[in-house]
């Protein structure tokens, strides 16, 4: 065995599977170990601002320069929160195998127009001498609006293996914005904006442009151009697989309907968040010949658009219709017990009626997202507290037995905030909890505020002790446990327990500060195959819409002997 793990072979295999801290426990080893491991440290690295949120120096502490510039070569994602020429331009060069560049510019002092442009023409000097870029990034805020070069989005023509291009709050004149459009003409096959603006002179109907590569469209909040310009852009590319179109305007659903289906008769996945009414959703789903995956989140869906869904049930592997209050319990069901293929389901609320009615079909499914009622308000009443409790326990045990025949599960969630505390799932081994052993794959559950419940905080130990040790690949927990204004040790054990088994705590009651509703996804997965491979090229045009967050330790790799 020791002859074995002297083998690099043998070394470089199983550092794919170790976390970073485990990888600065195993450098310090030996040398062979040190030799094999270090480099996969670099895989992802940020460069860190040299200021703080309010202007200050940053106590962030980052590798000197020279380190950095020995590791160079190993790099493959390089995140940039402060761009310094000055200091990083070497650096940058010195990064061959760079696959991906993300640029935030929050931190970046730019004190004129001729100072962003030079930026600019930097960023664009960086790009073009590293031909394996496969996807850049270019993250801009409200606060200061980034407006990108012609000079550098037309150096995205001469990146060869670049596939997707993503934008966030930047601002384009008539000539970038036909720079912009020009560039992801070519190779990119996954193109998202998100809150940027366009010239609003730009007109497709002048342009012979047409995005033959493109398979995922990501338009959200554009503004300053048309809904009848970005049904333009929509239907210019002939081969796209999925659309994700935002915005609160009005679309003129019969010119959609008529136009893009027969534009684009790849188009299998639908996410709308756009201010449709039941029968606007009807006449969409009517119209697209086949749908796998499709979110309807903040719309009127009713029944109208239930009845033209039907038709996609033997197709459809994703949903989504939370935040859509039309969609019923009953409707939930039934799309849980008629979608064969189903992977995938979010909605508002499932009860218990229609849990225990029927049997599941969806016995594949990875991910549950719907709150769970057991009990509805006028059940509850006229009952005494000790009485419900007593005469309901059957039926939260009916409930779990359900959940348990999901035993493919990946993400489970079974509350949603809006609710009171009554008639909810109970979160206890007495209720049935102990029945979910069978979902052996899960890496994510969420119970969000029902850890706080008086009853529930009671057994949180037990609860939490119980989840480590039948879910061993669960990598995140997310509930609360901070409202309880006593200080009765629950938190601080929960907490322990949870670090002992390296399990993320999600504390719900923050996250609801911070974020939009939804889930905040975990990072995207580190990739070490040096070869640009299918299941490579998947990592990036998979249909998900989160941004995966992998800040490097910094820290930790000062204290590395070199």
């Amino acid at each position: 065995m020791e002859k074995a793990l002297g083998l690099p072979e043998i070394i470089a295999c199983i550092g794919k599977y170790l976390a970073r801290s485990d990888i600065l426990c195993c450098i310090r080893v030996q040398k062979s170990w040190k030799s094999e491991l270090e480099p996969l440290l670099w895989r992802t690295f940020t460069c860190l601002p040299s200021i703080d949120d309010y202007g200050a120096p940053s106590t962030e502490r980052r590798p000197n320069l020279i380190l950095m510039q020995k590791n160079a070569e190993n790099i493959r994602r390089l995140y940039i929160e402060e761009m310094n020429p000055a200091y990083h331009m070497q650096f940058f060069c010195q990064c061959s195998q760079l696959e991906e560049i993300t640029f935030s510019a929050d931190k970046t002092v730019l004190r004129s127009v001729q100072a962003e442009l030079r930026l600019w023409e930097r960023l664009a000097d960086m790009i073009q001498n590293h031909s394996r870029l496969r996807k850049i990034v270019i993250k801009s805020s409200p606060s200061k609006a980034l407006a990108p070069s012609s000079t550098l989005l037309n150096t995205l023509l001469k990146c060869p293996k670049l596939i997707v291009f993503e934008t966030t709050e930047c601002t384009f004149n008539l000539e970038s914005t036909e720079a912009y459009l020009r560039a992801n003409s070519g190779n990119i096959r996954r193109l998202s904006t998100r809150h940027d603006k366009f010239s609003e002179e730009f007109d497709f109907s002048s342009s012979d442009l047409v995005f033959r590569e493109m398979r995922y469209l990501d338009l959200r909040e554009v503004a300053d151009m048309s809904i009848e310009t970005q049904i333009q852009w929509i239907t210019r590319c002939p081969n796209l697989i999925s659309l994700y179109w935002e915005t609160a305007q009005i679309i003129p659903t019969t010119k959609f309907c008529q136009l893009v289906p027969t534009s684009c008769p790849n188009l299998t996945a639908l996410h709308l968040l756009l201010p449709l009414h039941d029968q606007e959703i009807e006449q969409i789903l009517e119209a697209i010949p086949r749908i796998e995956k499709l979110s309807l989140t903040r719309t009127h869906f009713g029944r109208l658009s239930f009845e033209a869904l039907r038709r996609h049930f033997p197709t459809l592997k994703d949903i989504n219709l939370q935040l859509a209050p039309g969609a019923s319990s009953a409707m939930i069901q039934e799309i849980m017990s008629s979608c064969p293929n189903l992977q995938s389901i979010s909605g508002e609320t499932l009860c218990y009626r229609d849990i225990v009615k029927g049997p599941w079909v969806c016995q594949n499914l990875q991910m549950f997202d719907v709150g769970i009622r057991v009990l509805e308000l006028e059940e509850l009443k006229d009952e005494e507290e000790e009485e419900k409790e007593g005469w309901t326990v059957g039926m939260h045990r009916a409930v779990y037995a359900r959940l348990s025949q999901l035993s493919k599960l990946e993400y489970l969630s079974i509350c949603n905030n809006d609710y009171p505390d009554e008639g909810l799932l109970m979160l206890s081994l007495d209720a049935g909890l102990g029945q979910l052993e069978t979902l052996k794959q899960l890496t994510f559950f969420s119970c969000k505020l029902l850890l706080c419940q008086p009853r529930v905080r009671e057994e949180a130990v037990r609860t939490v002790e119980w989840m480590v040790q039948h879910w061993k690949y669960l990598e995140s927990l997310e509930g609360g446990l901070t409202l309880w204004p006593e200080d009765d040790g629950v938190y601080e054990k929960t907490m322990n327990i949870l670090k002992e088994h390296g399990i993320q705590f999600l504390d719900y009651q923050d996250m609801l500060d911070d974020m939009d509703g939804d889930y905040i996804d975990e990072d995207e997965e580190e990739d070490f195959d040096d070869e640009f491979t299918d299941e490579y090229e998947g990592e990036y045009l998979d249909d998900e819409y989160d941004d995966p967050e992998d800040e490097f330790l910094a820290d930790m790799l000062n204290n590395i002997d070199m």
